[in-house]
């Protein structure tokens, strides 16, 4: 479907050919080198300064930027800014869990960072309305002082148009509330990427359940690294999945919400099972 000029949304079936349940891939892809499209990120309320873990869903996020990019007396007014799809981003630490607040990696709005890049891989949109995929110290080093907009994943799927897992260290990548073999088993997916010519993706694998034969779907990051591929994805990273992932499409899925996927943070596997968490991406398109 075209959502808007230069944005799209599919949804593919992938069947892991071993018995298991089809699962469902939710892919939105934005031409960023249109005039009219742009990709930023989000925090609560729109208000990055929080120095603190602050979590709103996906949908309520949206709200919150367009009622402060749609306002003219605001300094952050964008010209018939809408959002068109939207996505959770990164890793954060739940303060009750772990006892240390905030986003894991670095966090980056409107050329501003507010939170610390840790060597996590990362996808930033830079000044120059490119968007790349980056890992390690020295790509963030060569790119900080040009970013627009960055969140930070753990694990880089796809480099050069291959799929990366192979080199993927789990026990490094997965660590805390990370931990427990989130990488070999299936689990519903939160990735992000970028074509070779330089289209932003945006991908949500679901999982669900299935009553007393328990849960199916989801991905390893192996078989989601080739989901991404398929997608035409060049580089890309994984994000946070499990009851994070969450795709919003404007006008689709569920009536109330426009959430897509079937998010499990409440256990029901519904349209509104969504986790409250700090980071986005969202697609802007001006109407």
């Amino acid at each position: 479907k075209t959502l808007a000029p230069g944005i799209t949304q599919k949804i593919h079936t992938a069947s892991y050919g071993d018995g298991t349940a089809d699962v469902k891939c939710y892919v939105a892809t934005a031409d960023i080198s249109r005039s009219d499209v742009m990709v930023l990120n989000g925090y609560k309320d729109n208000n990055p300064t929080y120095n603190a873990y602050a979590s709103v869903t996906v949908d309520k996020q949206v709200i919150a930027s367009e009622k402060v990019h749609q306002d003219p007396n605001d300094p952050r007014y964008i010209e018939n800014y809408r959002v068109v799809a939207a996505c959770n981003g990164g890793f954060f630490n739940i303060p009750n869990i772990s006892g240390i607040q905030g986003v894991k990696g670095a966090h980056i709005m409107d050329g501003v960072q507010y939170w610390d890049y840790d060597g996590r891989p990362f996808l930033a949109i830079l000044k120059d309305g490119t968007a790349v995929v980056g890992a390690g110290t020295s790509d963030w080093n060569k790119y900080r002082e040009h970013m627009q907009e960055a969140i930070s994943g753990n694990v880089l799927l796809v480099n050069k148009g291959k799929n990366n897992t192979g080199n993927v260290d789990e026990d490094k990548a997965f660590v805390g509330q990370e931990s427990g073999k989130l990488g070999t088993g299936r689990h519903p997916r939160t990735c992000c990427g970028v074509t070779k010519d330089g289209k932003v993706v945006m991908m949500v694998i679901d999982a669900q359940q299935t009553g007393s034969s328990g849960v199916r779907g989801g991905a390893t990051l192996n078989e989601a690294a080739q989901m991404l591929i398929d997608a035409g994805c060049y580089y890309a990273i994984n994000m946070d999945g499990g009851g994070s992932s969450t795709m919003y499409i404007e006008g689709y899925g569920d009536p109330v919400n426009n959430v897509l996927n079937y998010p499990c943070d409440n256990g029901r596997w519904d349209h509104y099972g969504q986790r409250g968490r700090p980071t986005f991406f969202l697609v802007q398109y001006d109407k």
